[in-house]
């Protein structure tokens, strides 16, 4: 279980480094949702988390988006296109960090020859259930989330 959840991060994690460019705004994603500009902030400690994978899951468990951050800790999400964002819901938020480079951490997933990474932070932010991290993304709202790691 623990492996199909983490082949799931890494394939979208794949889906935000090889997908082109999209526009964002009024974009629509898988079976016509529309899809809202979602971003913000990971920081761990009060310091920016560079090159963590952030993952919104709806609380119906419908919709999916995950975004990388940059060394300024911030990330926007993608559902199918890079940097579309995801569709107004409520989310719940998980957060990874591994060894190496996404690429590394991608062939790990697929590759059942080579362990699977593991997260270099607390177990707890792994599971969007157990983080402590939500979100609402609304229609027109900034839809911008600052989330902490301790």
């Amino acid at each position: 279980m623990k492996r199909k959840a983490f082949t799931l991060c890494v394939w979208a994690l794949a889906v935000v480094l090889v997908a082109g460019p999209g526009c964002g705004r009024g974009a629509k994603g898988p079976g016509g949702v529309r899809l809202y500009p979602v971003g913000g902030t990971l920081t761990q400690g009060g310091k920016p988390l560079e090159g963590a994978i952030v993952r919104f899951v709806s609380a119906d468990g419908k919709h999916f988006a995950v975004g990388t951050t940059d060394a300024s800790g911030k990330y926007s999400l993608t559902t199918s296109k890079s940097g579309d964002g995801a569709p107004a819901a409520e989310y719940q938020v998980a957060v990874d960090k591994f060894p190496g480079t996404p690429e590394a951490a991608s062939k790990a997933a697929s590759d059942d020859r080579l362990p699977t990474p593991k997260s270099l932070l607390p177990p707890k932010y792994s599971n969007p259930k157990m983080s402590g991290f939500s979100a609402s993304v609304k229609e027109g709202g900034a839809n911008q989330f600052a989330f902490d790691v301790r």
